[in-house]
């Protein structure tokens, strides 16, 4: 499966041509020659899906505060493996995931019927069951957490990450046409102190990927977020942010 941009490459072995295929799953995740997640987003919700059809059809008459466990054990889990680096940028690929757990939260309620507009979404705050793609956000913050302090063995941060000078960046009103606007309170934003270069890239796929997205959510954390002494601090101050 080659990797590229430019005309296709046929590998061999053996002076023997392998087969080129256009994706391939690796530990579980789905890589494609394109570097695009919709393949493996479309397995991981079929998956889940099926996961929680088996839940539907075995523990119907059970209690929503057993039904909720069970959802998180063995049906978010399957939404959530490997989520940092897949973390999905298109809206079609979101909302697969997001349906999966709007199923969950009338399953574990057990309201079949109600079709007021919000009534999942009330479900889903009653049940305090965090919006998928704000999940995978905190998860991609954590395991940088883990990056910046030399908690990951094998990814050191000298190698992955560049420091950068902090301060405030002077963000540009936005101008319309006949209309001006500008706010000077918004107008600066400041870095907290453990802010890095963001990569340059050139390809959507490498913009939604996790150095270059999550580097400029970290650099956008407030100064005591990112000077927290624990993994479980960080976990913590992080689910109390107002984004």
């Amino acid at each position: 499966m080659p990797v590229r941009n430019r005309k296709p490459y046929f590998y061999k072995l053996n002076d023997t041509i392998l087969k080129n295929v256009k994706s391939h799953p690796y530990l579980g995740i789905e890589l494609a020659e394109d570097l695009k997640w919709s393949k493996h987003i479309n397995n991981v919700s079929s998956k889940a899906n099926k996961s929680l059809g088996f839940l539907r059809r075995n523990l119907r008459r059970w209690p929503s505060d057993l039904k909720k466990p069970a959802y998180i054990s063995l049906v978010r889990s399957i939404l959530d493996y490997g989520a940092i680096v897949w973390d999905p940028y298109s809206s079609t690929d979101r909302e697969k995931l997001e349906k999966v757990q709007r199923r969950a939260a009338r399953f574990i309620t057990g309201d079949y019927k109600s079709r007021s507009p919000g009534c999942v979404t009330s479900m889903l705050k009653t049940l305090d069951l965090q919006d998928l793609q704000e999940r995978r956000k905190d998860l991609r913050l954590t395991y940088m957490f883990k990056v910046v302090n030399g908690l990951i063995k094998a990814m050191p941060p000298e190698n992955f990450l560049t420091p950068t000078r902090t301060g405030c960046r002077r963000i540009k009103a936005k101008a319309f046409s006949g209309y001006h606007s500008e706010n000077p309170v918004s107008a600066h934003v400041r870095n907290n102190s453990k802010t890095f270069v963001v990569p340059k890239s050139n390809y959507e796929q490498y913009t939604q990927s996790f150095f270059v997205k999550t580097i400029r959510e970290w650099n956008a954390l407030d100064e005591h977020v990112v000077q927290a002494q624990t993994v479980d601090q960080f976990k913590t101050l992080i689910s109390q942010r107002s984004d």
